[in-house]
């Protein structure tokens, strides 16, 4: 099963930057808990039950969102 990923990138690029977005099932129904992380990194979120979420990530980082029944989706920041 995929994991649809809308986000928006805020700030300027090169700085750790709030990276928001909402992670939705393949049938578009927002998915509460998945876990957003930045690859490579300490730093991570979970989505709320809207499927919202804010993470500090850089530019060039990729976000890896995981959840059960789902495969995990991984996505270039910038």
């Amino acid at each position: 099963m995929a994991i649809l990923l809308s986000f928006l990138l805020t700030l300027p690029a090169y700085a750790q930057n709030q990276v928001s977005g909402t992670v939705n099932g393949k049938d578009g129904t927002p998915l509460e808990g998945a876990t957003i992380t930045v690859k490579n990194k300490k730093i991570y979120t979970v989505s709320d039950r809207t499927g919202k979420f804010v993470i500090a990530a850089n530019s060039d980082d990729v976000l890896v969102i995981t959840t059960v029944g789902y495969n995990p989706f991984e996505i270039k920041v910038g």
